[in-house]
């Protein structure tokens, strides 16, 4: 951020915590124009104005919600796509997003697939035990190759194995393991 930009965000600030503290109304809070939020309350984006907070990419970036500018945001910038939520993705994602689906780290991984740009995932690059090793984006790229039976193709399902869908879970390996227990007495193994 420049001088400038600092100074004029410090002075936005000061003058904000005043408004606050002398209980004085402000404009009416604007309505969500997009999938993410705002770094900075809407009331301080509205004190700012959308000329000046929208204008700047250094006050844009606090802003990015009141200002209609979340596809600049890398962490929302791609589609929801889960196919299995038939033509309603939107309004699907939307209603996860305000049951607050979105903050519950278990179901990052599930939501990164079905709803990214609703929940600010685009950039999810996988849980701790399957993770990408490359970025979300540069995998996102490689994904077509993840079904081919080439060197290629194995080594995206190395580097990618989140987006390509290529990890083990341990539930996984733990029941590809298990042994059918016999329900007859084995000759070699007396006693049993």
């Amino acid at each position: 951020m420049s001088h400038n930009s600092a100074l004029v965000f410090t002075v936005c600030a000061l003058q904000f915590v005043a408004v606050l503290s002398e209980d004085a109304t402000t404009s009416s809070t604007a309505a969500a124009t997009g999938p993410c939020k705002n770094e900075l309350a809407t009331e301080f984006c509205e004190l700012i104005g959308k000329k000046r907070a929208c204008e700047s990419d250094g006050l844009k970036k606090y802003c990015l919600n009141y200002c209609n500018a979340c596809d600049t945001d890398e962490n929302y910038n791609c589609k929801d796509t889960d196919k299995n939520i038939a033509d309603s993705t939107q309004v699907e994602c939307e209603a996860l997003k305000t049951l607050k689906f979105c903050e519950e780290k278990e179901l990052q991984s599930a939501l990164s697939i079905s709803c990214p740009r609703t929940c600010g995932l685009c950039l999810y690059n996988g849980s701790p035990t399957c993770r990408n090793k490359l970025d979300a984006t540069t995998c996102k790229t490689l994904v077509q190759f993840c079904d081919k039976s080439t060197s290629l193709g194995e080594r995206v399902r190395e580097q990618c194995a989140f987006t390509c869908n290529a990890c083990q879970s341990t539930a996984t390996v733990a029941t590809t393991q298990l042994v059918k227990p016999s329900t007859t007495r084995s000759p070699s193994r007396p006693g049993l």
